[in-house]
């Protein structure tokens, strides 16, 4: 909503407004009454609709602040896109605390405007607000929105809330499958500990007796070296591999009766 508010009136259209209002300067009895109140802000409208506010930011710039400056510029702008007047409605007047409020539609080729003049409580137009009209049936649409997207996110909370509640259900029955699931698995290692120990104390290592044959070893080296000698004294050839001595084993003496 593009709202404009213009604080330098009553310098800017002082001159303008004196031929409507008689050189009264601008100011209207104190005991405003609502007549009164309704002619000064209908006249005013017409002698706003005929403003170029095209040349006040440069002409009046040296009594006006910057903020001042980007109003009339603003309100330029609006001007020039709802074109040009066509009409106005009946003007409502109410009473607040900071004076009395007299507003008017008016209507332009492009769209309306709610014209909005605040007098004080001694009759001076104290504040002019002009800002781009809604009507009601755009208000109710609005809040009908609004109304239903709070519903919506409502409901939505709501789900979520729900289905999370729902699922606290199935958390301990979870927990309590991967806590059984984990002893089963201590349970089958330490069945499995238990076999592997049992099975090293019944099964002892048994070592195995080794046999010292070092004393046969020298004595088979001794009978081959005289052998050898022997064979080469009677001129018998020596093999070139050398003598190969074959172990005797004793057998007992039941295998030789059964023999």
């Amino acid at each position: 909503m593009m709202k404009k508010r213009i604080g330098l009136l009553l310098c800017l259209f002082a001159f303008t407004m004196l031929s409507f209002f008689g050189g009264n300067r601008m100011v209207v009895k104190a005991a405003l009454d609502e007549a009164t109140a309704k002619d000064q802000t209908l006249q005013f409208l017409q002698v706003w609709n005929t403003q170029d506010f095209s040349t006040y930011a440069t002409e009046y710039a040296d009594y006006m602040t910057e903020e001042d400056i980007v109003m009339y510029e603003g309100w330029d702008k609006l001007q020039k896109s709802l074109g040009a007047f066509v009409e106005n409605g009946d003007v409502t007047i109410t009473e607040s605390e900071d004076g009395t409020h007299a507003i008017v539609i008016a209507t332009y080729e492009n769209g309306k405007t709610d014209f909005e003049v605040i007098y004080d409580a001694d009759g001076n137009m104290s504040n002019v607000t002009v800002s781009e009209h809604v009507s009601s049936k755009a208000n109710l649409g609005k809040a009908g929105l609004n109304t239903i997207m709070g519903l919506g996110i409502v409901f939505v909370v709501l789900v979520l809330i729900s289905f999370i509640i729902s699922l606290m259900g199935f958390i301990p029955k979870v927990l309590s499958k991967m806590e059984a699931k984990k002893a089963a698995e201590l349970e089958n290692y330490s069945q499995m500990y238990s076999q592997m120990d049992s099975q090293m104390v019944s099964k002892p290592v048994v070592m195995e007796k080794v046999e010292d044959v070092t004393d046969d070893l020298e004595l088979v080296a001794v009978i081959t070296a005289a052998i050898t000698a022997s064979m080469e004294a009677s001129g018998v050839e020596v093999p070139v591999d050398g003598l190969v001595v074959r172990s005797i084993k004793k057998r007992s003496a039941k295998k030789w009766q059964s023999a």
